[in-house]
């Protein structure tokens, strides 16, 4: 009679720790939205966070389109060009903070050397960082998962 209560005792301690391993290691996966007038730089977001790393990634091709995106999906993290047509990554980054459904999503801008003179004007409007284009991938995932934990802490 003591065999099933020790097997019991033993499957019991066994699901314990399995659980306590998955809560540890547990991974977030986040819907991001990449608003970039590039192709190219959609594409490559989509393989890397999304068939890398397991996130959900939506695209908007413009600023005005990824601000209508923003409200309709409420992503977890925006990864903002900073050089588009039409309507500015500024522009946008300006609007995004006004609307009360965008205005606590972190934004992650992303430029390259001619943008650097506008980083510490890019962060006091409230963007969450700013990285440079071509960085590598994991990289950007850091980042992006550092931004996303970082609006739990200020919300």
């Amino acid at each position: 009679m003591v065999f099933p209560y020790i097997f019991l005792h033993f499957a019991y301690g066994i699901l314990i720790a399995y659980t306590y391993y998955t809560i540890l290691n547990w991974e977030v996966f986040m819907n991001i939205l990449v608003i970039d007038d590039s192709p190219v730089q959609h594409k490559l977001a989509k393989f890397y966070l999304g068939t890398g790393f397991g996130h959900s990634v939506e695209s908007a091709s413009n600023g005005m389109e990824g601000i209508d995106r923003a409200i309709l999906t409420k992503p977890d993290v925006i990864l903002l060009d900073i050089d588009m047509p039409d309507l500015s990554g500024k522009d946008t980054l300006r609007a995004l903070k006004k609307i009360r459904f965008t205005r606590n999503i972190p934004v992650i801008m992303t430029g390259t050397d001619s943008n650097l003179n506008s980083k510490d004007t890019l962060l006091a409007m409230g963007a969450a960082d700013f990285i440079m284009k071509h960085i590598d991938m994991k990289t950007l995932n850091t980042r992006v998962t550092a931004a996303f934990n970082m609006s739990f802490q200020t919300a």
